[in-house]
């Protein structure tokens, strides 16, 4: 089968940096395969980058993204910070630092730093971790909201608000047969299980009426 132009590029971009591991082409095939959705391959080329520039914002953003998704919280946050203090931070990275936080159990640290992001245009996964750090805090009515906004951006999210296979599936902590683990990756039984709760008590409370995302809407009516 003919490979596409991105796995074209990420094939040359990968033999340069096999050949010759400058920067530019270890930034490169990290970049092309994080683009492909190939993410534990990125971010090994991601590492390699960042032994040769320790302060790439990208590139410490997304190793520590790598690592909530390999399980290890501490290590995400250690490098999401320093993501943070690069001299151009990632847009991402502060909401990834809000998560780690509060996978860590650090939730008065994730409160000030999604709240910071929340004021801005979050995305449906910056809105899920804004929706489980109220949860924690005791705000029930205030996360099941939250929950519902992010809900109207996401079709997986609608889904778990109705499918009591997924609302089991992430109960069980299956995120990735949920089709959940682009917004809560390395989350622990605690979190899996507030976010179901969550799911089902928007959908019990009369509030929640199912929406297209607006990019499916768009397109549909284009």
């Amino acid at each position: 089968a003919r490979m596409s132009s991105g796995e074209e590029a990420m094939t040359l971009f990968e033999r340069s940096a096999k050949a010759d591991p400058s920067n530019d082409a270890l930034r490169g095939a990290a970049d092309a395969r994080w683009s492909l959705g190939n993410f534990d391959a990125a971010v090994s080329w991601y590492k390699q980058l960042l032994i040769h520039c320790p302060e790439d914002g990208t590139a410490l953003c997304r190793a520590g993204i790598g690592a909530l998704r390999a399980k290890d919280a501490q290590e995400a946050r250690e490098l999401l910070l320093r993501a943070m203090r690069s001299e151009v931070p990632p847009s991402e990275a502060q909401g990834w630092l809000g998560y780690a936080q509060l996978v860590l159990g650090r939730i008065e640290e994730a409160v000030a730093t999604l709240e910071a992001v929340m004021r801005e245009s979050p995305e449906e996964r910056t809105r899920i971790a804004w929706a489980l750090a109220l949860a924690e805090r005791g705000e029930t009515a205030a996360a099941e909201e939250e929950f519902l906004r992010a809900s109207h951006q996401s079709e997986t999210l609608q889904r778990l608000l109705t499918s009591s296979t997924i609302q089991d599936a992430v109960a069980d902590g299956r995120i990735a047969d949920a089709g959940l683990d682009w917004a809560i990756p390395g989350a622990g039984p605690l979190l899996c299980r507030r976010l179901v709760a969550l799911a089902k008590g928007a959908a019990n409370c009369g509030r929640f009426a199912p929406e297209r995302p607006a990019a499916a809407a768009s397109a549909a009516s284009g």
